[in-house]
């Protein structure tokens, strides 16, 4: 009676349950039932503010002694179920007290005896459990503003319920969220059997994302303007293991205004979903879970949310690395390397463009930041000896009269010593002025080979020590780089111009001697 008060009021309640077929003539220690159909059932759902659950409160039983969730460092808060109403006693007050003496002594006198022996559970078979317009509502209180949704129009079977351990009862039982979202449970359970058993689908469909802000306020820092929820979960546990899979579809998910949730994630949560997003605008996602039951410290949905915080977590930490898994370009997506002094894109940086076009295209919320950046080290250096051999090639060029063409003429580095000095004289009569002035070592070389090759590197030396290479054409160098690689993400391809930014940045090293741009996503 008492816990049939508490369900009603606290959490089940209905308006008609019709039961047929109930057999005790056969077996009086059996309960065997061949239909049980419930109109109207309602049930209630609430987690209340201290993180409570009426449904744990109601089925822990009159007088048991609940402790609710607390905050970090805070004592908890411990409650007492409602004991059941003392029972009327025809006979009247006296025989009641009496009987509570009695009672009393019964259970905590010197002379009680020990505990009950365990009552085995009564055998029983329920055949068919038919619902008809049922209902099912659910309120956190606990989260600001508080959530609320329901399941309607709740319809359905379970066939073949049994104490019996090796028993499956098929479920089938279909409803709707909020009624345009439709939601479908089926598969096969044991709830009647000590082994408890089930291998559950639940299935919901078009759910409205922005009734979810309560949630998405407090810990994605984000209140959601649109989006749709497709869930397809499926549940198998079996010897107190837990098997879960969640596929989770989302739908043109946006986000709006911004809260000032200290729950949140300290993750960028819009460039991770930009990054989940296809070009369609869905996000599709696993989340397996698996655990056992007998863990005090099981709880499924905050390991649900942790795998799905890793996630995001994984791709905001190493978006590049998870565009290059998608589409190509390897983990180092975001990686463009050049030759020192040279603004021109390899045959391997050619190849990772491609790859970034295409991810561009695949996540069109993307936007890609382009370093204007160079490494003085490697890039100074290299820009002097390009520039030296320009003006050696022009030198070469002037003597030659241009009788041949540049193709045609010998490289620098193969023309012997004597052709390098009268080249290398040229350039420094006309950049330094004036005949050079060899140090006394060199003059002091006696054999003409030797001599020769001193004089040339002496030249080069003081050649390249004259030629200045300011931090402007170190500037130059960075935008053209950073603009090839604007023209090879944006020439012949369908990337929106406005997603490409060059930006100035120190986003430059040096690998292995060669300058690394690092390419950025927003």
């Amino acid at each position: 009676h008492t816990v049939d008060n508490a369900l009603h009021d606290d959490f089940i309640n209905w308006d008609r349950v019709d039961v047929s077929g109930i057999d005790f003539q056969h077996d009086p220690d059996r309960l065997d039932i061949q239909e049980v159909t419930a109109r109207k059932l309602y049930a209630r759902v609430i987690i209340e503010p201290d993180s409570s659950l009426n449904v744990k409160r109601v089925l822990s039983g009159p007088g048991a002694t609940l402790v609710a969730p607390s905050a970090p460092h805070a004592s908890p808060v411990v409650a007492t179920a409602p004991a059941p109403p003392a029972p009327r006693s025809e006979a009247g007050s006296s025989k009641t007290a009496s009987s509570k003496t009695a009672s009393s002594k019964a259970v905590s006198g010197k002379d009680a005896a020990g505990p009950a022996p365990p009552v085995a559970p009564m055998p029983m078979a329920i055949k068919k459990v038919v619902f008809h317009a049922g209902q099912a509502n659910f309120s956190d209180l606990s989260v600001q503003p508080n959530f609320s949704s329901g399941v309607q129009k709740i319809e359905g079977t379970v066939l073949g319920l049994s104490s019996k351990a090796n028993s499956r009862a098929k479920v089938d039982v279909h409803g709707a969220v909020d009624q345009y979202s439709p939601v479908d449970i089926t598969g096969d359970v044991n709830l009647l059997s000590a082994a408890l058993y089930t291998d559950l689908g639940l299935n919901f469909r078009n759910i409205e994302l922005s009734i979810f802000n309560p949630y998405s306020g407090k810990f994605a820092g984000y209140n959601i303007t649109k989006g749709k929820l497709t869930t397809e979960m499926h549940y198998k546990v079996q010897d107190r293991k837990l098997d879960a899979n969640h596929h989770i579809t989302i739908e043109q998910l946006e986000f709006g205004q911004k809260t000032e949730s200290k729950d949140a994630v300290s993750l960028p949560v819009k460039l991770g979903v930009a990054l989940l997003k296809d070009r369609n605008g869905v996000i599709n996602l696993d989340l397996p879970v698996s655990g056992t039951l007998d863990d005090p410290e099981f709880r499924l949905a905050p390991i649900i949310w942790k795998v799905f915080v890793h996630i995001l977590e994984k791709a905001v930490t190493a978006p590049f690395a998870l565009l290059g898994a998608l589409f190509g370009g390897g983990p180092d997506l975001q990686f463009i390397d050049f030759q020192p002094g040279s603004a021109g894109l390899d045959a391997a940086a050619a190849d990772k463009a491609r790859a970034m076009v295409k991810a561009l295209n695949e996540r069109p919320q993307l936007k890609i930041e382009v370093p204007i950046a160079w490494v003085g080290d490697l890039d100074r250096p290299a820009l002097v000896e390009a520039r030296l051999l320009t003006q050696v090639r022009e030198a070469q060029s002037a003597k030659t009269g241009r009788k041949k063409s540049p193709a045609d003429a010998p490289e620098f580095e193969q023309l012997d010593p004597s052709a390098k000095v009268e080249l290398l004289t040229q350039v420094y009569a006309k950049d330094v002025g004036g005949e050079p002035k060899f140090p006394q070592e060199v003059t002091n070389l006696k054999t003409k080979p030797e001599l020769m090759a001193a004089k040339a590197d002496f030249l080069e030396q003081a050649l390249r020590e004259h030629i200045a290479v300011t931090d402007g054409d170190l500037t130059a160098l960075g935008q053209q780089r950073a603009m090839a690689v604007q023209h090879a993400l944006l020439t012949d391809t369908q990337v929106d111009p406005e997603r490409v930014f060059l930006v100035v940045n120190d986003k430059a090293k040096n690998q292995d001697g060669k300058v690394r741009l690092e390419l950025s996503l927003r």
